[in-house]
């Protein structure tokens, strides 16, 4: 099982400075500047694949218009990004877990869906996980708290966290029946201070952050007893710790 206690820098979205977010070459870029580990969001085709594909819209990325979820696997991965040269495509989510294997890094999976996530995506998210047998170096995130409670059903074994843009009250996430077994939340890093960190723990609950994007954030989660980040900066947060 992964530990999710562990003080590693997590490359959010791969490293977007080398490639397009979310693809391949991005995850290989994270993990050959030195993160432990990748992010990646999915969400659900038309025909039931699983891609990394962060936005709800496909204009930002593949200048097309258009929803994932209203299109097909074939055309997606079909398109080509905006500003980057042809043959970058959108992967699957197999994809990135086959990599993380070869790799011996973790992959937190954020599960997306608007206004709410699928049980269709989170099925063939697990199964994905299933199939590639990668259970033991995954964790599942999503700013779903529903979305959380069924992962756990699903998945047992695979740790899973509930996102949030602040920082929650401890008794606001209780999830039902066992769902909070793993006691795991991440929030923004920017919301972290020191009661808020010291009432979860007395509940025992493990912290992580996103948005670890400078030394001065990294040093203040370190004082915080902080571990996982996921930071866009992977490089520059790693070359500070090796000064300091």
């Amino acid at each position: 099982m992964l530990l999710i206690d562990r003080p590693w820098v997590i490359g959010h979205r791969g490293d977007a400075t080398h490639a397009p977010e979310n693809t391949l070459p991005a995850f290989a870029a994270a993990l050959e500047g030195g993160a432990h580990g990748v992010e990646c969001d999915v969400r659900l085709t038309r025909d039931g694949h699983v891609v990394v594909f962060h936005d709800e819209s496909t204009q930002r990325l593949l200048g097309m218009p258009g929803r994932i979820e209203t299109m097909t696997r074939d055309l997606i991965r079909a398109a080509t990004f905006v500003g980057h040269p042809a043959g970058v495509r959108v992967p699957d989510l197999d994809d990135v877990l086959v990599l993380a294997e070869e790799r011996d890094a973790v992959v937190l999976v954020e599960l997306k869906g608007e206004p709410l996530v699928s049980e269709d995506l989170a099925r063939a998210v697990v199964a994905s996980v299933e199939r590639t047998r990668t259970a033991d170096r995954v964790g599942f995130l999503s700013f779903s708290h529903a979305a959380v409670a069924m992962l756990h059903e699903l998945a047992p074994a695979v740790p899973c966290a509930a996102l949030f843009e602040h920082a929650p009250h401890p008794e606001s996430i209780a999830f039902h029946g066992d769902a909070d077994r793993h006691r795991w939340v991440v929030a923004a890093a920017s919301a972290a201070q020191a009661a808020w960190t010291q009432a979860l723990r007395e509940r025992g609950w493990t912290i992580g952050c996103y948005g670890v994007d400078d030394e001065e954030t990294d040093a203040r989660l370190d004082a915080l007893g902080i571990g996982l980040r996921i930071s866009d900066r992977v490089e520059k947060l790693l070359k500070g710790r090796k000064a300091a």
